[in-house]
């Protein structure tokens, strides 16, 4: 047997030692195979506060998330303002402040799951709180906070800074006012005849126009097309009865007077200067044939600074210079407008490739081929003097580079490989 107090070995039926000071009774030993531990007693624990009170506040949290957002978002929404002082915080406001109840709610929820009598209790708070905080997020970004900017503005705006706006309004009042006044003295003055188109759009210039608005903006729009009608109708009286003289002197003073470029003179300068030069060429001739070369050659010397093309003008000063008539040509023109299909039907395919070398004829280029040569000698007006390897083609104007394109494709469409040369 062993002690069970010291755990040295004693005989059957002794008392152990360790025990007589203690107890003068001898203790029977039992024998160590039958003798039976009791467990170690476990110490109990004091029990814990139950979960009641997190659940309790998990659902009250949730429900003050769902009454906050409510009274945020619809009714303390002007006086949320004020506190705030800006749109743009109070709008993450509404928001952030109840989801952050929503998420106190959530962890009261998860922590009070510990207690099993109200576990389902707590899950369902849990859930509860989930579906309000996703709520509110579907609710931001489904239908967004938009405060009405304008009217609180007006609300807010301090009282002695009222009048501010009222006189900006009358400023602006004032200021259309004399614009809208400024146009109908304008349209007045030019209806009076005391205008003209350059004069006009130079007044019309110094209006604000920005200024203008409803009614006003669109009468100045009306106006500016009324202008610029009434320039082309009279250019095109003046060109009804081949006044074109005056059609060009016209548009080159009005074209020095204006600033910068103009797009309805651009236009115009366009449509009417071939139209001038091609009347130049056939009155230009007819007063040569007449005998009065001199007085053609004047005619063309004033219409030399009205044109942009001047070198075309040239060209006829030449040609008059020169004696030349308009029988001594194929196409006596072409080399001042540009010709059209309509123009060269009927020339036969020799006629159509003399044609287009008169163009390079005039500027002097002599030819390899021996036809050509001989024809060109026969012409008054024909001065041989650059060979055809020094023959440079920039000495061609732009109507004479167009006709040459257009004889060429002519010929070689009558025939390929067009007119044969020196064949007879």
């Amino acid at each position: 047997m062993y002690c069970k107090y010291c755990g040295k070995p004693v005989p059957d039926g002794e008392t152990c030692s360790c025990r007589q000071n203690q107890n003068t009774e001898p203790v029977k030993m039992q024998p160590q195979s039958n003798q039976k531990r009791k467990p170690p007693v476990s110490e109990k624990r004091p029990p814990k506060s139950n979960g009641k009170g997190l659940l309790i506040g998990a659902f009250a949290c949730s429900v003050w998330m769902v009454l906050l957002f409510l009274l945020l978002r619809f009714v303390f929404a002007d006086a949320a303002i004020r506190a705030f002082g800006a749109d743009g915080i109070y709008s993450y406001v509404i928001y952030v402040l109840p989801l952050t109840l929503g998420v106190i709610g959530l962890l009261l929820g998860i922590f009070a799951v510990w207690d099993r009598t109200i576990r389902t209790a707590s899950i369902v708070a849990i859930l509860v709180s989930v579906l309000g905080m996703s709520g509110i997020v579907g609710a931001m970004v489904v239908l967004p906070y938009e405060p009405e900017i304008s009217s609180r503005a007006e609300e807010d705006e301090p009282k002695e800074d009222a009048s501010a706006p009222q006189d900006s309004k009358e400023k602006k009042g004032e200021e259309v006012s004399e614009e809208a006044t400024a146009l109908n003295e304008v349209m007045k003055q030019y209806k009076a005849g005391n205008l003209d188109y350059i004069q006009a759009k130079e007044a019309l210039d110094e209006i604000n126009e920005e200024a203008l608005e409803g009614e006003e903006a669109e009468k100045l729009l009306n106006f500016q097309d009324e202008l610029e009608m009434d320039l082309k109708v009279q250019m095109s009286h003046l060109a009804e009865v081949s006044d074109y003289k005056t059609i060009m002197e016209n548009l080159r003073n009005m074209e020095t007077a204006v600033q910068g470029s103009d797009e309805v003179l651009t236009d115009l300068r366009e449509i009417y200067e071939p139209e001038y030069i091609l009347y130049l060429d056939t009155e230009s001739r007819k007063l040569a044939e007449a005998g009065q070369s001199k007085e053609a050659v004047s005619m063309l010397e004033e219409a030399k600074p009205l044109v942009d093309d001047s070198q075309a003008v040239t060209a006829l000063i030449l040609d008059i210079q020169s004696g030349v008539t308009g029988g001594d040509y194929i196409l006596p023109d072409s080399n001042s407008r540009y010709l059209t299909e309509s123009d060269i039907q009927y020339l036969s395919i020799r006629e159509i490739n003399y044609a287009k070398n008169e163009i390079y004829a005039r500027h002097g280029r002599r030819f390899q081929s021996q036809e050509l040569q001989n024809y060109f000698n026969s012409k008054s007006w024909y001065r041989g003097t650059i060979e055809p390897s020094d023959f440079q083609q920039s000495v061609l104007n732009d109507y004479e580079k167009k006709n040459a394109e257009l004889l060429s494709k002519r010929e070689f469409s009558m025939e390929s490989g067009g007119y044969k040369l020196d064949v007879n």
